[in-house]
C-alpha cells in the first residue's frame, strides 16, 4: 500500500464477484490484514503493507448488512476522531 491508497478503491479492484458488496470486501480485507490498519478502522489504512486478499468464501462469510453497519460506524468513529483532534489542537493554541 502507498499513502495515496484508499481501501474503497482497493476493494473495488479486488472484489471477486458482484455477489458480494464493496463493504463486505472492505471488512474482509480489514479482518485479513489487521496490522495494516490504524485503530482497526477501515479508514486507517497504513502505507507500506502488502495486503492479503481474502477469498470469495471469506468475504461471503461477512453478512452484507453487518458489513454496511460496521463501515458506517467506522466512518463515524473516524470522523469524530478527526474532529476531536482538531478541537484539541485549536484549544492548545
Amino acid at each position: 500500500t502507498s499513502s495515496s491508497d484508499q481501501l474503497w478503491q482497493i476493494a473495488q479492484k479486488v472484489r471477486p464477484s458482484t455477489e458480494v458488496s464493496k463493504q463486505q470486501t472492505m471488512m474482509a480485507l480489514l479482518k485479513a490484514n489487521p496490522r495494516a490498519f490504524a485503530t482497526n478502522n477501515v479508514n486507517g489504512l497504513r502505507a507500506g503493507y502488502t495486503l492479503t486478499i481474502p477469498s470469495l468464501d471469506q468475504i461471503k462469510a461477512i453478512p452484507a448488512l453487518s458489513a454496511l453497519i460496521q463501515i458506517s460506524a467506522q466512518n463515524s468513529a473516524w470522523s469524530n476522531r478527526v474532529e476531536f483532534n482538531n478541537q484539541q489542537n485549536s484549544t492548545a493554541e
